[in-house]
This record gives structure tokens, C-alpha cells and sequence, in this order.
């Protein structure tokens, strides 16, 4: 394991500096900011045990090493009934493998090549909001492309639009981001569905940006079922006006995983929702950390997450809300409840309140606990036996998270899941 983290530091300093050394472009000071900031927070103590966990990985990956563009062919399609795809194979875009609607546009740039600047004021946005997220700061300093996806106004989508992250490159680390432009009054849901099929050590590093214009509404899921490595997993939204976001999280498999999550409510009467279901087993770490700033009137947040422990695993729920002073009439509500079923389970919870506004209802919740015995109790006396009548708890505890799902084809998907998952 890293003794300190310079040592962090100059494992990453050798890479950047060759890279920095081929560019000369309007990206590069976006890069060496980046950078710079990175060395800056490397200097407080790190006193998170699972990022320490992930440092220890840098060790174990060739961070020169490029990830192969060789597709490699898995079973792992979604059980949707049609679906739209952009497929992206070791951070590198298969328009081949890919199907979108003609109407969007979608392309992938060299971040060196960027020369307007409303582009490079797109890839800059969120670094300014992330000062001390060092991975997000990894990602933009060793960034090399993005993918652009712009969905026009009015566009009302007839299927979900699956992004497909797969990442079976060894013993390195990717970086890239996905950039989502949504029209005016258009309605889209997307699912980033993350397969890492390797049990050798890589680590994938994304982002996801979303730029919703007035009155433009996502349904967004992160699909973390074929997870089974470290995965760090930024997701930002900027919403303007009446737009309306809503992110949902469902993690079953991995090593370590970390979602960060960043939304933005810029404009009045935005509102966004936040859920996540997960079942952690074995010792899987599953970390949510989630930011909402709410810097106008008359917008709204609701985080709602669920998760159930069993064995070793580790699960850690970080939750900050910011109300600007002019954002006046906000409504915050923030919950998280866990069930843990374990001696060796451990649960972290971790709320934060900003408010800098006095006319606002805000408020927040946290439960740590395990089955009832007096729910057991009354459906054993129903005849039903022990095991079931803890699945059929279970199944009610992370079903209020699930029946949120609005399409009915990924609820359902979600749900089968999920099941099969609490019966074993």
C-alpha cells in the first residue's frame, strides 16, 4: 500500500507530464489546473478507508498502458424488450455496435483538438464544483476524448437509450466522459449499464455530464450488476428551468465502487430525485455521495436510497445539500435507510445541511437497524417459513425504492433482479 500520498502523486506526476508533453492546446490548462489541485488536496491526510483501498489498486495498473480496442463479445444485454445503444468498449466509442435515433447527434473528440470555447466551458464546468473530489480531478487531468451526445428539443423517446461502458482491459486504468445535451421539452430515459467481466485489477474512472435546458426531463439509472472490479462513477447535472432530473442507483456486484453524484438546480421550479437500491454481499464496498445545490427559488430535491448488508460488506452514504440565499422556497428531503444483516457488515451515514436561506423546509433522515422479530414472528404464525418471511421483507424494504421506476420494462427488469437476489 502507498506510504503517503506523494507517492500517489508521482505514480500519477510521470504520466501526466508525458502526456502534457504531447499537447499544446486549449485543453491543456483546464489539465494542468486540474493537476495542480490534485497536488493540493494529496496533502491532507486521506481518512477514508476505501479510498486509501483504491489508491493501493494505482499500485497494481500501468496508468501508460492504452486500453485495447479489440471487442471482445459478452452475454450481458439488458432483458429490455427494445432498446436503443451507444456502446463503448474500453472508453473507446463502436459506432458499428451502436444504434441511436436519427434525429441526435452524437460524436467523440479528441479533448486536444477542442478549439471553441463553449466546448471547453462544457468539459470545465463541473471541475469547478469538484475541488475535492480528486477522482473526478484524475479524470480530467488524464482525460484524452469525450463522447457528445445532443438530443434536440421535443423529442419525447420511444425506448430507453442504453449506454453500454464495457471494461475488460487489465491491469489499467480508463478515463473518459460522456457529455448530454437535452433539448427543450424533451423526455429521454438512459441507462448506463457497466460491465467489467475481469477479475484483474483495473480501474475505470467515468463521467457523465448532463445539460438539461428548460423543461427538459431524464430518467437516468446507473445498472451496476456486472461489476466486478473498482469502478468510480461521476454523474453531473445542470438543470435549467422546470427541468426535472431524476437518477436512480442499483448496485449488486463489484469490488469497490463509488457513485458521486453532482446536481446543479439552476433554474426555478427545477427539481430533481435521487434513488438508490442496493444488496451488498461478500465484501463488496458501495459508496454514494451525493451533492445538490440549489441556487434558485422554487426548486426541489428528494434523495431517497435503501440498502441491505450482509457478510463483510461495506456501504457509506455521504449526503450534502446547499441552498444558495436566493433560493428562497426550496424543498430538501434527504433519507437513507439500511438493513444490517451481519456482525462483520458495516454502515456509514453522513448527512450535510448548507442552508443559507430562511424561507425553505428542508430536512433530512437516517436509519440503521434489522429485521423486525415481530414482523417475522407474525408471518411465521401465518404458516409462512423463516427464510421466506425474511424475503418477503426484504423484498417490501427495497421495493419502495424500485416501484419509483417509471417505465415499466425497467422496473420489471430491476425487480426480477432483485428477487432472485434476496432468495439466495
Amino acid at each position: 500500500m502507498y506510504n503517503s500520498h506523494a507517492s500517489v502523486i508521482q505514480h500519477i506526476q510521470a504520466h501526466v507530464d508525458d502526456y502534457l508533453r504531447q499537447s499544446n492546446s486549449l485543453y491543456e490548462p483546464i489539465q494542468k489546473e486540474a493537476f495542480a489541485q490534485l497536488q493540493v488536496n494529496y496533502q491532507q491526510k486521506e481518512t477514508d478507508d476505501q479510498n486509501v483501498k483504491i489508491y493501493d489498486a494505482f499500485r497494481q495498473v500501468d496508468l501508460k498502458k492504452k486500453a485495447s480496442t479489440m471487442i471482445d463479445i459478452s452475454d450481458n444485454t439488458l432483458p429490455l424488450p427494445e432498446v436503443y445503444t451507444l456502446y463503448l468498449h474500453n472508453g473507446n466509442y463502436q459506432p458499428q455496435r451502436s444504434y441511436l435515433p436519427a434525429s441526435f447527434v452524437c460524436f467523440v473528440q479528441d479533448v486536444h483538438q477542442v478549439s471553441d470555447e463553449k466546448t471547453l466551458e462544457m468539459l470545465a464546468f463541473f471541475g469547478k464544483k469538484n475541488l475535492d473530489n480528486n477522482f473526478y480531478l484524475l479524470n480530467t487531468a488524464l482525460l484524452q476524448q469525450f463522447v457528445y451526445i445532443k438530443i434536440p428539443p421535443h423529442i419525447v423517446l420511444d425506448k430507453p437509450l442504453v449506454i453500454k461502458h464495457q471494461h475488460d482491459a487489465q491491469n489499467t486504468l480508463v478515463n473518459y466522459r460522456t457529455c448530454v445535451q437535452v433539448g427543450k421539452n424533451s423526455h429521454v430515459h438512459i441507462i448506463e449499464h457497466v460491465v467489467q467481466p475481469s477479475t484483474e485489477t483495473h480501474i475505470l474512472n467515468i463521467s457523465t455530464d448532463f445539460f438539461l435546458d428548460e423543461a427538459a426531463c431524464v430518467h437516468h439509472y446507473h445498472w451496476q450488476n456486472d461489476c466486478h472490479n473498482y469502478l468510480i462513477h461521476h454523474v453531473h447535472s445542470q438543470l435549467a428551468s422546470k427541468s426535472n432530473f431524476n437518477t436512480y442507483a442499483f448496485s449488486l456486484t463489484g469490488h469497490c465502487i463509488k457513485n458521486h453524484l453532482h446536481i446543479s438546480l439552476n433554474g426555478e421550479h427545477a427539481k430533481a430525485h435521487m434513488y438508490g437500491a442496493y444488496i451488498l454481499n461478500k465484501k463488496i464496498q458501495v459508496s454514494n455521495l451525493t451533492t445538490v445545490q440549489h441556487l434558485q427559488p422554487y426548486t426541489t430535491s428528494h434523495e431517497l436510497y435503501h440498502g441491505i448488508l450482509f457478510d463483510q460488506s461495506l456501504s457509506r452514504f455521504i449526503g450534502k445539500i446547499f441552498v444558495d440565499p436566493i433560493a428562497q422556497k426550496t424543498q430538501a428531503y434527504q433519507s437513507n435507510h439500511h438493513l444490517v444483516l451481519s456482525d462483520e457488515a458495516l454502515m456509514l451515514t453522513q448527512p450535510q445541511l448548507v442552508i443559507l436561506a430562511d424561507d425553505v423546509k428542508c430536512s433530512h433522515g437516517a436509519t440503521t437497524g434489522q429485521l423486525n422479530p415481530v414482523h417475522l414472528f407474525y408471518l411465521q404464525s401465518r404458516g409462512i417459513a423463516l427464510k421466506a418471511a425474511k424475503a418477503i421483507l426484504l423484498s417490501a424494504f427495497i421495493r419502495t425504492v424500485i416501484e419509483k421506476i417509471p417505465h415499466v420494462a425497467i422496473k420489471n427488469m430491476v425487480l426480477d433482479v432483485y428477487e432472485k437476489k434476496m432468495k439466495n
